[in-house]
């Protein structure tokens, strides 16, 4: 058993056992096995793991081992793989199981007019459109509330120099009860717009 433990040299000894504990007494409820061994890794996703030291129980049986490597991939996936999932985010319940659809997206100034590329977050809840200055960034720079808006219109205005030779089907509006927000599709292709419309769409019939 001890070779087997050495899976786990980054596991402080009270995590590892209070874990397994966890673990067993969720698993000996009726519920189905895969939601057994995914409560207790929740119990555990506000302990920095990769940030402690220390030594294994060598007493663990096999059925202990196969429950902790559950609690330590779902931790490491919901870590390493979700950069938004942090308190910066705006609004209840606006974790990544919640995204729909993020990318970058001209959006034009509200005073002076100009166009300033941004990273777009869209989340079916609770029905934000969030910008940040780039996809690293976890600092919200605004929200865009999709209760406050009941449809999205293709763009009206017009593209000065040096966007005049886009296609006006690259860009699409969303007017809501303070302003009309103007888009165009970062990559200045229609396909991209018209992913971001039925995105955006879907929200707004859902909301």
């Amino acid at each position: 058993m001890r070779d087997n433990l050495s899976e786990f040299p980054h596991l402080d000894k009270e995590l590892l056992n209070a874990a397994i504990k966890e673990g067993i007494k969720k698993s000996r409820n009726s519920r189905p096995y895969s939601t057994r061994v995914s409560q207790p890794c929740i119990v555990k996703l506000d302990t920095p793991i990769h940030a402690l030291n220390g030594r294994t129980d060598s007493s663990l049986s096999v059925r202990h081992l196969e429950i902790l490597k559950q609690c330590v991939g779902i931790y490491q996936h919901h870590e390493l793989s979700h950069p938004f999932s942090s308190s910066s985010a705006v609004g209840n319940n606006s974790g990544p199981q919640y995204q729909t659809h993020e990318g970058d997206l001209g959006n034009r100034g509200h005073l002076l007019k100009q166009w300033k590329e941004r990273w777009f977050v869209l989340d079916f809840v609770p029905h934000e459109h969030r910008y940040y200055d780039n996809s690293d960034d976890q600092t919200v720079k605004g929200v865009i509330l999709l209760a406050d808006t009941v449809e999205i219109l293709p763009y009206d205005g017009s593209f000065l120099n040096p966007l005049r030779r886009f296609d006006s089907r690259v860009g699409f509006e969303l007017p809501t009860n303070r302003r009309i927000y103007n888009f165009i599709a970062a990559t200045a292709t229609v396909k991209d717009a018209q992913s971001w419309i039925e995105k955006i769409k879907s929200c707004l019939l859902d909301s």
